[in-house]
């Protein structure tokens, strides 16, 4: 195999279940417990990222002590007469010090070799810590009080990634064969017959599990039809229960509608800003219309206009204003 495709091939992002999120600290806001988030890989992840790409006989790692730390090296064997070798070190941990270390050194090889380096790249998420469950697949949290904040514990909904951030394939490879099927049938295609994988599929739903509630669709199901209907013309609904029984690439389709509004919102939330605010900042981008409740915003806005009102909401609130 070729160096650049090795390289391509080990800098791919991973999919969504492979990242995991580490809690950075905890807070009451408005008398709810939250959490600042951050995305990691495991090793666990990188030594199969590994095996995958070059093959587990044509790697190995290597380690040497440094002055209150360690070093790791990540040498891919191209050839029988040719490799190459990457370090990186990190300094020992206070928990279990020699694993700690070794593990955190190995990471930094990997990011030299672009393995997961993106992540660097992710912001930091604002995650509510319920008491229960809110996803199958949701996180524990136990935070012993400390100063002014009180004991927290409870779970979180693992935050979204970005479509950059997810391979190709989930993001991608199933909507455009699907489209392409419905045009012609006007049927959604049957998901026994689909070729998402389950934990896609999961996500999916997850996502859209988390996204409904904090748009306030869950008190409003005929607003979610609506929503469902106009971005899937193809196949029209009467219940809000059917869109989890809805092919992938529609459900697809009702979380790319849904996404803008949604990250207006958080964007709200993360910067202490109501929906009111909120939507006075979207009110200055200079659209035709002029919207006067959230709901007005689906299909009329888009993540350019996201961008311009997050920014604007930072700059506000770096110098104390608010629109």
């Amino acid at each position: 195999m070729e160096a650049n495709v090795i390289k391509e091939r080990l800098a791919a992002p991973f999919p969504a279940e492979d990242i995991e999120w580490r809690v950075s600290r905890t807070f009451i806001q408005d008398k709810v417990p939250k959490a600042i988030v951050v995305a990691y890989l495991q090793n666990r992840a990188i030594m199969n990222r590994l095996d995958d790409v070059v093959g587990p006989e044509n790697w190995e790692n290597e380690f040497k002590p440094l002055l209150n730390g360690v070093i790791c090296g990540i040498r891919i064997h191209y050839s029988d007469t040719k490799s190459r070798i990457k370090w990186d070190g990190a300094d020992i941990t206070n928990i279990e010090p020699t694993k700690g270390g070794v593990s955190s050194a190995m990471k930094r090889a990997a990011v030299e070799w672009g393995i997961g380096r993106y992540i660097y790249d992710l912001s930091e998420e604002f995650v509510e810590i319920k008491k229960n469950k809110p996803t199958p697949d949701a996180i524990y949290v136990f935070q012993k009080a400390k100063g002014n904040t009180p004991q927290i514990k409870g779970y979180f909904a693992p935050p979204r990634l970005p479509k950059w951030a997810l391979p190709e394939v989930d993001v991608k490879g199933q909507d455009d064969k699907q489209s392409a099927s419905n045009q012609t049938t006007n049927v959604p295609e049957d998901r026994s017959n689909q070729d998402v994988s389950n934990n896609q599929l999961r996500q999916m739903i997850n996502y859209l599990n988390q996204m409904e509630p904090q748009l306030d669709l869950n008190s409003q199901p005929d607003f979610m039809v609506r929503i469902f209907n106009k971005a899937n013309p193809n196949h029209q609904i009467r219940l809000p229960q059917e869109i989890r029984k809805a092919a992938f690439s529609e459900m697809k389709n009702y979380y790319d509608a849904l996404r803008p509004v949604y990250d207006l919102i958080q964007i709200g939330l993360e910067h202490h800003c109501d929906k009111e605010t909120v939507l006075n900042y979207v009110n200055q981008l200079g659209h035709r219309d002029h919207y006067s409740g959230i709901f007005h915003l689906f299909f009329n806005i888009n993540k350019n206009d996201v961008g311009t009102v997050l920014n604007k909401i930072k700059a506000d609130y770096q110098s104390g204003q608010t629109a």
